[in-house]
C-alpha cells in the first residue's frame, strides 16, 4: 500500500476476470505511480497474474458448496469467511517476520496486505473484501493510504469494507448462516484455526463444512466421492453410482425387489445401481457398507445439532433391511480378510445399539473360522486388536475363544509374529495361562532368531515373576551368545527391559562383561553406557570389568556425552563403591566436564553426580558456588511439584551433612535449606537498601553512569570484546554488500533487485542467511516512507533516472544485526538540490560522531543533530528564522519523524531502551514527550561498550508538510516556494552502526560518505559478487 506498487495497468484498463491472455508475460514498463491494476506483478518479465484467477477460484467454491450444502443449509443470506494472515512480531520486539499471506485467503482472494477478512456469500457468489482501517499515521512510515475503490478495483472483488464493521455489514445483508473455516493439516497436524472477529456471537456459524471442500478444491482432486474402490488380485475394480446421497430417500421394496429379480432400476440405491444380485460379491457388499456407515456417521453430526434427530420409524426399518443383506453377503465370504474388515467397519456403526444382531453375525462368524483354524496368525492378532477397540464387554470377551485358533496355528507362529503376540496377550482374560503357555514355548524354540529390541518389547509385555520365567530364561540364553553380535541400539532396548524386569543371572553378569571388554573403545553410543551403568546401579552388579571399560569411555568422549546421561555414567561408580580405572586422569576429565557442563546439568543430576563423589571421598569444593548459587537456589523455591522439591532438599541436606563430616575444607551451606528463601529481584527489604547505598558507591566510582542497581539489565546493552568482534564482522560485511549494491543500481533497473543484490553477497560472500529486518529499497519519492519494502509497497517500483535511493539493509551473523542505510543518486552523480539534502544530513552525522562519548545524554545528541540540519536547510534557503524556535515548536519532527538511532546487537532494535518495574517505575530515563524527540527508542546516557545506530535523516513527506503549512506555529519558518521543488524529491538517511569507547565513538561502518567519495566510487565500475568468503574474512573467527 505504497507509492512503488505496481497496483495500475499500464494502459488505464481493466481486463476481463475471464480473459487467459491476462497470463501471458508483458514487457511493457510500468508507471513509477503508485497503480491499482487487477493482477500480481512486479516488473518487466516478471508473471503477470491477473486477479481473474482469485475470482474463478471463489466461483469454483460457491459452485461446489451449492451442490454439497445446499441440502442440509438453505442458500440465500449464507456466506463462506475467510481470515487472511497477520503480521508476527519477532519474539518480544518491534520487527515483524517477512509477511507471507494465509494460504486459503490467498487462494480465494489474492489479496497482499496483511490483516484482512474475505466473505463470499453463496446464492450470488458476491465477494467482500474488509480491510484494516489504518491511522493518519500509516502514511508517514508506510505509505499511501488508499481507499477502499482502490481495493475494490486492485482485487476486482464486488464490495469492500472496513475490518471493524465485518458484523454490522453482515448483518445488515440479513446474513443467516456462516460457513468458517477450521480444519487439521494433514501434513503438519496443526489445526487451522477459524475465522474470529467482533461481533461474531451474533451470527449462526458452522466450522465444520467448508474445510472439506476448499481443501479438495484447493489441491490435487481427491477420489470421486460417487465412486467405491474395490481391491482384486487383478487390480482396482471401481463401482460407479450416480449420487451416492439418494440412499436416504430410497424405496426400500424397490431395492429387495431389484435383489430378487436380477433387475436394476436407475432410481434404485446407489450401491446396488445398475447391478443384478447374482453378480453382487461380498467385497462390494463390504464396501457399501463402509460407504454406508461413513455416510451415516456424516448425517449423525448433522442431527445431533437438529432439533429433529430422531430418525424415523419407516426409515430405520429400510436401514435395517438394507443392513442386514449386506451383512449376511460378507458373511457368506470365502476370504476371512473379507470378514475382519466387515468387523472393524461395523464398529463405526452409531445408530445401532452397542450390541446389535449384524454385529453378532459377523463376530460369530470369526469366532467359528477360528475355532476350526481357518484363521491364520496374523488375522488372529487383528481380530483380537479389533474386538479389544468394542466398547461393549460382550464382543471383548469373545477374544478368550481365539486360543483355540492360536493352538490350532502354534506351528505357524514365525519369530516375526511373536512380538505382536506378546502384545496382544493383555487382552486375553480366562485363557491367558494358555495363550502364554504357547507363547513361551515358541519362544523357547526361537530366541535365537529374535534382536535385542524384539526380546525387550516381549519382556515389557510380561507381568508378573512367576508368569515370566520361562521368557526371562529365554532372554538369559540370548545374552549368552547374541550379545556380542547386535547392535548398540538393540543392546539399549534388550538391557532396558532386563531393567524394567529387575532380572540379573550370572549368565547376563558373564555377557555383559564379555561384551564391554570385547568391544572397548569400539562402543559408540553414550546411550548405550548410560544403560549398562544404569543396570548395573539398579541390580547392584558390582562388576570392575564393566565399570572400568565404562570409565574408560568416559574419559575418551567426556565432553562429548549429553548433560542428561551424564549422572548415569558417573553415579554408579559412588553408589557402588567402586573406584574408578586410572584414577587420577578420571578426576582429572570429571573436572574439566563439570566445570564446563555443569550449568546444563538438572539439580536432581548434579546431586547425584556429587554425592557420589563424597562416597569414594572425592570433595567437589570447586563447584560448591554452582550448587549454591542463587540462580539453582530460586529454581529450586520455585519449583511447584512438591514431592520433587523435598526430594531434592533432602538430597540438598544430605550433601551438606556429608561434607561438613568429611571435607575439612568445607564451611558449610550459604543458604538455610530449612525455611523458603526469595530471589533477590522480589525482595523489597534488598531493593531498599540497594537505593540507599547507591549515591555513596556513586561517588565512590566516580558518577552514577558508572554503575548500575541491576548487571542483569544491563548485560545485553553493553557488548563483550567477543560481542563486538560478531559485530564489526557483520557489519564489514552489511558495509560491503551495500557497496556493491551502490556500483549494480542502474536507471531503469527495479527496486527489488538492489536487495535480490544485498542478499545475494551477505549470503554467499559472508554467510549471512538472514537479514535483520525487512530491507527498505526506496527510490524517488519512496525514499522518504520510513519503512518503505512491506508487504504492500514490496520494493516494486522501477529506478529512475535522478531518482535519490535510500536503502537500508543489514545483515544477520550469528544472531547478531547491522543496520545500514546507504543514500545515493541513482545515476551516480548528485544534482545540486540532492547535495544540499545529503551534506545537510551528513553534517548531522558528523556532529554526532564528533561529539558522542560515554556520559552523554541521547537526547541531547538527537538535538544536536537535528540544529545541525535545520541550520544546513536554512542555509539553503529552505527555512528562515532561529533554529532554536524551530525546535521548541518542534519543526525538527516535520523533516526528520523519527529518532537519531538505537541500541543494536541480538535484535536491530536491540533492548534496554527504556527499562522499569511493572509499578511503573523507570530504571532508565523515561520517554521524551516534547515534539522532536518523542519517537526515541532510548533516552540513556551512552556508556563504553554501547553498540548504537547513529542515522540522521531529512524527508520530505507531503503529510507532514501540509500539516506543517496549515500550522502558523511552524508555517512562518518555511519558505514554501524553494520546498514546493522538493515534493516528490523522498528523502535522504545516514545510518552508521557505531562502538561507544572510552574516549569517544569507533565507527564500525566503512562506505562511501561524502558526495565526491559516493560519485567516484560508483563511476569505478561493477563489482562481480562471487560465492565465496572474500580474502579479508577467510578464517576469521572470534578471540577472546
Amino acid at each position: 500500500m505504497a507509492d512503488s506498487d505496481s497496483f495500475e495497468s499500464t494502459d488505464g484498463s481493466t481486463p476481463s476476470l475471464d480473459s487467459e491472455k491476462d497470463f501471458v508475460v508483458e514487457r511493457k514498463e510500468v508507471s513509477p505511480s503508485c497503480n491499482m491494476a487487477p493482477h500480481f506483478w512486479r516488473h518487466g518479465e516478471t508473471l503477470k497474474v491477473p486477479m481473474s484467477l482469485f475470482h474463478k477460484n471463489r466461483q469454483r467454491l460457491v459452485t461446489r458448496l451449492q451442490t454439497k450444502t445446499g441440502r442440509v443449509h438453505p442458500l440465500p443470506d449464507f456466506y463462506v469467511i475467510l481470515q487472511g494472515g497477520v503480521e508476527v512480531p519477532f519474539n518480544d520486539t518491534d520487527i515483524n517476520w517477512p509477511f507471507r499471506q494465509e494460504s486459503y485467503f490467498q487462494w480465494a482472494f489474492g489479496v497482499e496486505e496483511p490483516g484482512c477478512y474475505g466473505a463470499i456469500e453463496l446464492a450470488k457468489g458476491t465477494s467482500l473484501l474488509f480491510v484494516p482501517r489504518l491511522s493518519p499515521e500509516y502514511a508517514i512510515w508506510q505509505g499511501k493510504l488508499h481507499t477502499l475503490d482502490d481495493f475494490k478495483e486492485r482485487y476486482a472483488v464486488d464490495e469492500v469494507y472496513y475490518t471493524d464493521e465485518i458484523a454490522s455489514v453482515l448483518l445488515k445483508k440479513d446474513a443467516k448462516y456462516m460457513l468458517l473455516l477450521r480444519g487439521e493439516n494433514s501434513d503438519s497436524k496443526l489445526v487451522k484455526p477459524q475465522a474470529d472477529f467482533d461481533g461474531i456471537m451474533k451470527i449462526p456459524r458452522d466450522n465444520e463444512v467448508l474445510h472439506p471442500e476448499i481443501a479438495e478444491l484447493a489441491t490435487k482432486n481427491g477420489p470421486l466421492k460417487h465412486t467405491i474402490s474395490i481391491e482384486t488380485d487383478e487390480g482396482t475394480a471401481i463401482l460407479y453410482c450416480s449420487d451416492i446421497e439418494r440412499l436416504k430417500n430410497t424405496d426400500v421394496a424397490q431395492v429387495l425387489d431389484a435383489i430378487n429379480s436380477g433387475n436394476a432400476n436407475k432410481g434404485v440405491y446407489s450401491l446396488l445401481e445398475n447391478t443384478i444380485a447374482d453378480e453382487i460379491n461380498c467385497r462390494i457388499a463390504l464396501q457399501s457398507l463402509r460407504k454406508m456407515i461413513e455416510l451415516e456417521s456424516g448425517w449423525h453430526r448433522y442431527r445431533k445439532t437438529s432439533s429433529n434427530a430422531r430418525r424415523p420409524s419407516a426409515e430405520t426399518i429400510n436401514r435395517d433391511i438394507i443392513l442386514q443383506q449386506l451383512v449376511n453377503l460378507i458373511a457368506k465370504s470365502q476370504d476371512s480378510e473379507t470378514i475382519l474388515q466387515g468387523l472393524k467397519a461395523l464398529k463405526r456403526d452409531r445408530f445401532s445399539p452397542s450390541t446389535n444382531i449384524y454385529r453378532d453375525r459377523i463376530c460369530n462368524e470369526v469366532m467359528i473360522r477360528a475355532t476350526d483354524g481357518e484363521l491364520t496368525v496374523s488375522q488372529l492378532i487383528r481380530a483380537v486388536r479389533i474386538l479389544a477397540n468394542y466398547g461393549n464387554a460382550k464382543y471383548r470377551n469373545c477374544i478368550d475363544t481365539l486360543w483355540v485358533g492360536l493352538a490350532c496355528r502354534e506351528q505357524d507362529i514365525k519369530p516375526d509374529l511373536l512380538v505382536p503376540l506378546f502384545r496382544s496377550l493383555k487382552y486375553f482374560q480366562r485363557s491367558k495361562s494358555m495363550v502364554q503357555i504357547i507363547l513361551e514355548k515358541k519362544l523357547s524354540e526361537q530366541w535365537l532368531k529374535l534382536t535385542g529390541s524384539q526380546m525387550a518389547s516381549i519382556l515389557n509385555c510380561l507381568y508378573g515373576e512367576e508368569s515370566s520365567k520361562g521368557c526371562l530364561s529365554s532372554a538369559s540364553k540370548w545374552a549368552s551368545v547374541s550379545m556380542t553380535t547386535s547392535t548398540e541400539k538393540d543392546l539399549v532396548n534388550f538391557i532396558g527391559g532386563l531393567r524394567t524386569k529387575k532380572y540379573v543371572d550370572e549368565n547376563i553378569e558373564q555377557a555383559l562383561a564379555r561384551y564391554v571388554t570385547t568391544k572397548g573403545t569400539e562402543m559408540k553410543d553414550p546411550n548405550l553406557i548410560a544403560s549398562i551403568m544404569d543396570y548395573c546401579k539398579d541390580l547392584r552388579i558390582r562388576s570392575p570389568y564393566v565399570l572400568a571399560e565404562c570409565g574408560k569411555y568416559f574419559m575418551r568422549h567426556g565432553m562429548e556425552i549429553p548433560p542428561t546421561l551424564l549422572s548415569p555414567i558417573l553415579a554408579p561408580f559412588g553408589l557402588l563403591n567402586l573406584q574408578p580405572p586410572d584414577p587420577t586422569e578420571f578426576w582429572k576429565t570429571f573436572d574439566e566436564v563439570m566445570s564446563a557442563r555443569f550449568s546444563d546439568l538438572k539439580l536432581n543430576d548434579a546431586l547425584d553426580i556429587l554425592l557420589s563423589c563424597t562416597y569414594l571421598e572425592r570433595y567437589p569444593i570447586k563447584l560448591l558456588d554452582k550448587v549454591f548459587s542463587s540462580y539453582l537456589m530460586n529454581r529450586l523455591q520455585t519449583h511447584r511439584d512438591v514431592p520433587i522439591v523435598t526430594r531434592l532438599k533432602n538430597k540438598l541436606k544430605l550433601f551438606d551433612a556429608t561434607m561438613s563430616l568429611e571435607c575439612k575444607d568445607y564451611r558449610g551451606s550459604p543458604i538455610n535449606l530449612d525455611r523458603n528463601t526469595k530471589s533477590l529481584s522480589s525482595d523489597m527489604r534488598i531493593r531498599g537498601i540497594i537505593n540507599k547505598i547507591h549515591k555513596p558507591l556513586a561517588h565512590v566510582v566516580g558518577g552514577e553512569h558508572k554503575l548500575s542497581r541491576s548487571v542483569v539489565l544491563n548485560s545485553r546493552v553493553t557488548k563483550t570484546p567477543e560481542e563486538i568482534e560478531v559485530m564489526r564482522y557483520v557489519v564489514k560485511i552489511s558495509s560491503e554488500a551495500h557497496k556493491a549494491v551502490m556500483r549494480s543500481v542502474r536507471p531503469g533497473m527495479p527496486e527489488y533487485k538492489a536487495e535480490a543484490c544485498f542478499l545475494n553477497y551477505v549470503y554467499a560472500v559472508g554467510g549471512c542467511r538472514h537479514v535483520s529486518y525487512t530491507c527498505i529499497c526506496g527510490s524517488g519519492h519512496n525514499s522518504s516512507i520510513l519503512h518503505y519494502g512491506h508487504a504492500g509497497a514490496p520494493n516494486a517500483k522501477v529506478i529512475q533516472d535522478g531518482d535519490m535511493c535510500l536503502f537500508d539493509m543489514g545483515g544477520n551473523y550469528c544472531g547478531y544485526a547491522a543496520d545500514i542505510t546507504c543514500s545515493f543518486p541513482a545515476n551516480g552523480k548528485f544534482t545540486e538540490d540532492q547535495k544540499l539534502i545529503y551534506n545537510a544530513v551528513l553534517k548531522a552525522r558528523d556532529a554526532v560522531i564528533k561529539a558522542a562519548k560515554p556520559g552523554v545524554s541521547w537526547p541531547d545528541m538527537h538535538l544536536l543533530a537535528n540544529r545541525v540540519m535545520l541550520t544546513a536547510l536554512k542555509e539553503g534557503g529552505l527555512l528562515v528564522g532561529d533554529v532554536e524556535d524551530m525546535i521548541k515548536e518542534g519543526l525538527n519532527e516535520i523533516f526528520q519523524p523519527h529518532g537519531l538511532g538505537h541500541l543494536l546487537g541480538l535484535d536491530v532494535h536491540d533492548v534496554g531502551g527504556y527499562l522499569g518495574y511493572p509499578s511503573g517505575r523507570f530504571l532508565t530515563p523515561e520517554r521524551p514527550t516534547a515534539p522532536g524527540v518523542r519517537k526515541l527508542r532510548t533516552a540513556r546516557k551512552l556508556e563504553a561498550g554501547m553498540i548504537l545506530t547513529v542515522e540522521p535523516g531529512c524527508y520530505f513527506i507531503d503529510t507532514l508538510l501540509d500539516q506543517a503549512l496549515a500550522n502558523p506555529e511552524q508555517s512562518k519558518f518555511l519558505v514554501k516556494d524553494q520546498l514546493q521543488r522538493f515534493r516528490g524529491f523522498g528523502g535522504v538517511r545516514i545510518e552508521d552502526d557505531v562502538l561507544i569507547t572510552e574516549t569517544g565513538v569507533e565507527n564500525l561502518t566503512d562506505v562511501p560518505r561524502t558526495v565526491e567519495e559516493i560519485e567516484s566510487f560508483m563511476q569505478s565500475g561493477s563489482v562481480e559478487i562471487i560465492a565465496q568468503k572474500s580474502e579479508d574474512s577467510k578464517d576469521k573467527e572470534v578471540t577472546g
